[in-house]
Formats: C-alpha cells, structure tokens, sequence
C-alpha cells in the first residue's frame, strides 16, 4: 500500500480540519471499545470490561468537556 492514504487517515485529518481537536481525539479513542465488540462477535475473543470502562470515561469526558464549553461561551 505504498503511495496510498488509507482512507482511516483521510476522515481523521478532515476531522480535524473541521472539528476541534478537545471533541475529534476523545472520539477516535472511542474505537478500542468499538474493535474489542466487534473482535468478540466475530472472532470469539473474550471481553475485558477494563475496556468498556475506558469507552464510558471517555464519554464522560466527552460530555463534560462540551458541557465546559457550552457554559463558558454562554457566559461570554
């Protein structure tokens, strides 16, 4: 694949064109939870709950990062 974008690439670097990068970086570390489902349904592997409790505090974060921001630029 040499010479190639793989296109994984390419949405993450429009991502961060567009969006900012507090919302776009905490999202792309939303696919370990997402590989790990996908593993276990179609390769049997067994699920570590350590995993989705990362997925779920990176929600949060999400979540309270752009409530922050919600608040902050209501304030302005």
């Amino acid at each position: 694949m040499r010479g190639r974008c793989p296109l994984s690439h390419f949405c993450l670097t429009n991502a961060h064109r567009i969006g900012d990068a507090t919302v776009v970086v905490p999202l792309d570390f939303l696919r370990i939870p997402l590989i790990a489902a996908v593993g276990w349904r179609r390769s049997r592997e067994p699920l570590d709950p350590f995993v989705f409790m990362a997925g779920a505090s990176i929600i949060a974060g999400i979540l309270f990062s752009l409530r922050a921001e919600a608040q902050a630029r209501g304030r302005a």
